[in-house]
């Protein structure tokens, strides 16, 4: 009697041992639980906010931002780099070092300080027009993309379409300026994050390498632009899908000139005050530049011009053909890379495409023939759920042909795809 009371004894034990080991077992883990939790509460909680000057609500966590933070981030650095004066250049730049990392701001300063200088010396007065915005949260990175105007001293404004890429670096639950520079019209450069920041002066191009990008600059034939040039350097001139064939200038402002190979003009002065020449191109083509000199690096400047309905090898070719086959001729040599010889690609200057709500199209190719011209678009969902895309979504007036990379259907949300646009002049055979 007394063994079997002591084994129950010993076995009563046994399972309140048990049952105690299994209560800690499960308070540890709820503990590990709750700690992991915290965390993410603490990290990655995202809180939708709409401040003051911002124009849509934003979520931000610990150590993400989403794709609306970083946009109209990158709108109010953009607005604080490029749309100066005289007057507002010290103070914008002040407010700008501001959110730059602090290990980069004493490189950053020696620059902006050269900036101003030359902003205030020539008073120059610069405003950007923003036309398109692509924004990549998982890289902390935004490209913007519009309408630079310049104004240097009393003379008429000179437009230039520019393309930026900026990137963040989100520390700490802040997002800091790591990167503001300029992307050309063909390629994207690649990104790397530096110990400092490579800003060009409103008036000037400088490439995320540190070189001169050219500058493009948007005219009808027969228009006028005004145009910063070099009186150190010699000055790259170019009709892309042309030739320059004269380069005429009366009042004796420009002190060599030399036609390229390319179809080019080396253009050279060493005027300090504005003077005008007159571009002629092979095609027929007739601008008026009031050139502008400063010191500096010399500049490579695009002349873009309409070339449709101008003479070129195009015309018999476009003619030659069947308006069917000529349509599907074209969009499978550009959508195969093959463009026919006869057409030519252009820098991208102001091709907009309408599209349907929570869509966003951003034109970065444009061919030109005589009758037809192709631009290709990246069209992006930056809605939160999926869009169907038809081709008759795309059609505006003067539209022959749409072409998508995929099949039309659902894009998904964030997803991205490619539309070719051929457009015409009315003048095609059909």
């Amino acid at each position: 009697m007394e063994h079997g009371a002591r084994q129950n004894t010993t076995r009563v034990i046994a399972v309140g041992f048990i049952s105690l080991g299994t209560l800690l077992t499960l308070s540890l883990a709820t503990n590990i639980i709750q700690g992991i939790n915290n965390y993410r509460l603490q990290t990655e909680q995202k809180v939708a906010v709409t401040p003051m000057l911002f124009s849509a609500p934003f979520a931000v966590s610990q150590n993400q931002a989403d794709a609306s933070y970083i946009e109209q981030l990158g709108l109010s650095f953009v607005a604080l780099r490029l749309n100066v004066t005289p007057e507002t250049v010290d103070a914008q730049h002040q407010q700008l070092l501001r959110y730059v990392l602090p290990a980069s701001q004493n490189s950053l300063k020696v620059q902006l300080a050269e900036d101003a200088k030359r902003i205030k010396d020539n008073n120059v007065n610069a405003t950007f027009y923003m036309t398109s915005i692509r924004a990549w949260p998982a890289e902390n990175r935004v490209d913007i993309r519009g309408e630079l105007k310049t104004w240097i001293g009393d003379s008429k404004p000179y437009s230039e379409i520019k393309s930026y890429v900026i990137q963040f670096s989100r520390v700490d639950g802040v997002s800091w300026l790591a990167r503001f520079g300029e992307i050309n019209n063909e390629k994207i450069n690649p990104l790397f994050i530096s110990g400092c920041l490579l800003l060009a002066a409103p008036a000037m191009s400088a490439t995320l390498s540190g070189t001169l990008a050219p500058t493009v600059v948007p005219l009808t034939n027969g228009g006028q632009a005004n145009i910063a040039v070099s009186n150190t350097d010699p000055n790259l001139f170019t009709v892309p899908g042309d030739r320059i064939t004269a380069i005429n200038s009366l009042d004796g402002g420009l002190t060599n000139q030399e036609q390229t190979d390319s179809g080019g003009a080396i253009l050279a002065t060493v005027s300090k005050k504005p003077f005008t020449f007159i571009v002629e191109t092979e095609r027929g083509l007739n601008f008026s530049i009031r050139a502008v000199p400063r010191a500096g690096s010399g500049r490579t400047i695009q002349l873009v011009s309409e070339l449709a309905g101008t003479p070129g090898p195009a015309k018999a070719w476009e003619e030659s053909n069947p308006y069917e086959s000529l349509l599907v001729s074209l969009n499978r040599a550009v959508r195969q890379g093959s463009v026919p010889d006869e057409y030519q690609s252009v820098p991208v200057t102001s091709e907009v495409l309408q599209v349907p709500a929570g869509l966003r199209a951003t034109a970065d190719r444009v061919w030109v023939g005589h009758h037809l011209k192709v631009v290709r678009y990246s069209l992006d969902n930056v809605s939160r759920s999926p869009r169907m895309v038809r081709e008759s979504d795309f059609w505006q007036p003067g539209t022959r042909a749409v072409m998508f990379s995929t099949p039309a259907g659902l894009l998904t949300a964030g997803g991205r795809m490619q539309i070719w646009v051929t457009t015409s002049d009315e003048g095609v055979k059909r």
